[in-house]
């Protein structure tokens, strides 16, 4: 415990993580938006005098992430002593930093004689600090790193289960019999179930029955797949555990389902219903969904088990998905028809399977009312029962297109503000121009947060309405205010939150957070956004702060800050630029990025769309023959940008300029969107965008469709 010698007098107080240190982040920030964080871990090695502790700390973390434990252990040495400057400890590291039995020893030893000053981060980093040498077998010294740390932290600090935690995995290795203890100890304190799994496998020889069962519930209800193959594995190796157990394995066992439901040497009828539930729920995927054989004899074994009614609703809803998966719509709905399973997530299904297949309007409308009664928020199955309403409207048959949007409850925006649409539009017929453009302007003021009510802002400047008058709302004023009092009013240990929240480790950051408000949380995190200058974080924290307020927002009434927080334009000049050589207004490409990413220069989507503006790698790369950018990085704003701008100007060239089929376009494909119009008989074009049938593109243009204008609004005058 020589540690504990050299460090004895390492008893000042940290101070609390004062607002201006997170300035020292905005290089970080960049990085990480760039998806080059590991840049930042270069940065770090080549300047390790010029660090702050917070940047010292997520170079660490950045090292450990990629189980470069030996070097993490400087930086982290940096972050809970804050040593900036210090050449001798630069030249330790940078001669013996790749030397696994050194860095400890000689960081530790360069504190001899001295009392430095703890900085804010001190019981993270030392945490860190006793993890690494957990990782790299340096055992003796991580106890007495969590030793220290122990003494001079706080009781109540978030990291104290942590601690203990690690402190018995150490013993794991040095001695069981300690280990033993303490996992009882956790599991006491604190019930969960990753303290079971550890505390079982001391009862493996001494209580094997109690052992099995308390994999089978590790197996059955803890979350990580990691551990629950490792209890399976255990519990598969201790044997002689009933054929039952089996299919408790059968995930982790490597085999397909066809090749391990024959050998299952237990009828289904003798099986248990716990067993019935996991051979139901095995066995789908080893038939396929057009083989009706298989599937009516998996259907005829659910009908006849011993499940109870919600879990019987449960298995089908696994069919249900491999039906839907196999575009075998028509069978969803017969079969759910003659069984009558239902759970919210097979009336989806139905409602999207009716709309595929082309089924009565009367079942589409019934399925999707059914749906709605219970989930009135659901925009998809909002816009597909909608449809129907506003295909009576087409027809002309107003009052049974009234009474069908009445039918359900308009409890979501969009729902709504289209109800609320087709009626005005069915009643403006009888009205005189200038009582159009009054009652079009009125609807705006009704629902200015919303794709309609621009179309009626539209509607009523064509018709010669009065201008709306710009006046800024308290509530912006307040919010604003809000935001800066924050930062006075945040405690050291929530700005310590407050800044894994900002590098992204949302668990941690909550742990130090528990006692702040939503709202709070979200006004803080809005103020350090702005002062890093990370616009993604500031939007998406303003968008949550509103949603808990409720508050719908109007662009005639927003002032600067909210102009920047929520409609912000970020690489102006980059933006500016490729929109004057391609000819296009600005704020177009500001209202993709803003559907696109949200602002996020690294932002990813399911199908590889990557960057500010979502390109696809393959899309990307053909608009690069003409541009020519080498070493094409869709990460880096300036090739994003470039690209994607082009790219959009071509769309606009092939939609004669309209904005909104070139978004269409954008989303769709230029062939889908043109392959719409050959199809759809629309009277203008506002008709056309009401007829895409595929809803991703068609919320796709509301949103874009919302956004353009909004920011003209905002930005131009």
């Amino acid at each position: 415990m020589v540690i504990l010698f050299i460090l004895h007098g390492c008893t000042h107080p940290a101070s609390a993580i004062d607002w201006n240190d997170y300035d020292s982040l905005e290089t970080f920030i960049q990085m990480k938006n760039l998806g080059d964080k590991y840049k930042f871990i270069e940065y770090a090695k080549k300047n390790p005098g010029t660090l702050t502790y917070l940047e010292a700390f997520t170079a660490g973390l950045l090292l450990q992430q990629k189980e470069n434990y030996r070097e993490s252990v400087f930086f982290f040495y940096v972050a809970a002593f804050h040593k900036k400057g210090d050449s001798l400890l630069e030249q330790a590291y940078s001669a013996n930093r790749s030397n696994q039995l050194k860095i400890i020893p000689l960081s530790l030893k360069k504190m001899s004689g001295e009392k430095p000053t703890m900085t804010p981060l001190f019981p993270e980093a030392m945490y860190e600090l006793a993890y690494s040498a957990w990782k790299i077998q340096k055992y003796e010294d991580a106890l007495a790193i969590l030793d220290l740390s122990g003494k001079l932290v706080p009781p109540e600090d978030p990291l104290a289960e942590k601690r203990e935690y690690l402190r018995a995995l150490v013993y794991q290795k040095i001695n069981p019999e300690k280990a033993e203890e303490l996992f009882q100890a956790l599991y006491r304190k604190w019930n969960k179930t990753i303290y079971l799994y550890y505390l079982t496998q001391y009862l493996e020889k001494s209580a094997q029955e109690k052992a099995k069962d308390n994999y089978r519930e590790i197996i059955h209800h803890y979350p990580y797949r990691w551990i629950r193959s490792q209890a399976a594995w255990r519990l598969k190796n201790m044997g002689g555990e009933h054929p039952e157990d089996s299919l408790l394995l059968f995930p982790y066992s490597g085999k397909k389902p066809e090749q391990f439901f024959p050998t299952l040497n237990i009828p289904f009828s003798d099986l248990s219903a716990k067993g019935q539930y996991f051979y139901l729920k095995y066995y789908p995927p080893a038939f396929s969904a057009r083989n009706t054989f298989e599937r009516d004899k998996w259907l005829g074994l659910l009908n006849s088990s011993r499940l109870n009614p919600s879990e019987k609703a449960e298995v089908f809803q696994i069919l249900a998905e491999k039906l839907y998966s196999a575009s075998a719509y028509e069978d969803i709905i017969s079969l759910q028809k003659k069984y009558g399973y239902a759970t919210d997530r097979i009336s989806y299904l139905c409602v999207l399977s009716c709309s595929h297949s082309g089924c009565s309007p009367e079942d589409l409308l019934r399925y999707s009312y059914d749906f709605l009664r219970n989930n009135p928020g659901n925009l998809n199955v909002s816009k597909i029962y909608s449809d129907q309403c506003v295909h009576y409207h087409r027809t002309g048959d107003y009052s049974r297109s009234r009474d069908c949007f009445r039918a359900v409850p308009a409890e979501n925006s969009y729902y709504s503000a289209r109800s609320e649409w087709y009626r005005i539009l069915a009643e403006d017929k009888t009205k005189d121009t200038q009582e159009q453009a009054r009652i079009y302007r009125n609807f705006f003021l009704d629902h200015p947060n919303e794709y309609y009510g621009i179309l009626a802002l539209e509607k009523a400047e064509k018709l010669g309405a009065e201008k709306i008058t710009r006046s800024v709302d308290s509530f912006w004023k307040e919010m604003e205010k809000d935001v800066t009092s924050v930062q006075n009013s945040m405690s050291g240990k929530h700005k310590t939150g407050l800044f894994f929240l900002l590098i992204g480790d949302y668990s941690r950051g909550m742990d130090y957070l528990k006692d702040v408000s939503p709202a709070k949380r979200h006004l803080a995190l809005i103020s350090l956004a702005r002062k890093v200058k990370y616009p993604y974080l500031a939007y998406q924290s303003a968008k949550a702060y509103l949603k808990r307020k409720d508050y719908s927002i109007n662009p005639y009434t927003m002032n600067a800050f909210a102009r920047e927080v929520l409609f912000p334009r970020p690489y102006q000049n980059r933006v500016s630029f490729y929109a004057e050589k391609y000819n296009m207004d600005p704020y177009m490409l500001y209202a993709i990025m803003r559907q696109e990413s949200g602002y996020l220069e690294s932002a990813r989507s399911s199908s590889n769309a990557q960057g500010l503006l979502q390109l696809i790698p393959s899309t990307a790369k053909l608009v690069n023959r003409k541009e020519k950018i080498p070493h094409l990085d869709l990460s880096n704003p300036d090739h994003n940008i470039r690209l994607g701008s082009r790219f959009f100007a071509g769309m606009l060239q092939w939609f004669n300029g309209d904005f909104r089929k070139a978004a269409a376009a954008y989303n769709g494909g230029p062939n889908y969107v043109s392959r719409m119009e050959r199809i759809i008989n629309a009277t203008d074009k506002e008709d056309f965008l009401e007829q895409i049938s595929r809803l991703e593109t068609y919320f796709y243009v509301q949103y874009t469709g919302y956004n353009y204008p909004v920011y003209r609004i905002l930005y131009e005058n």
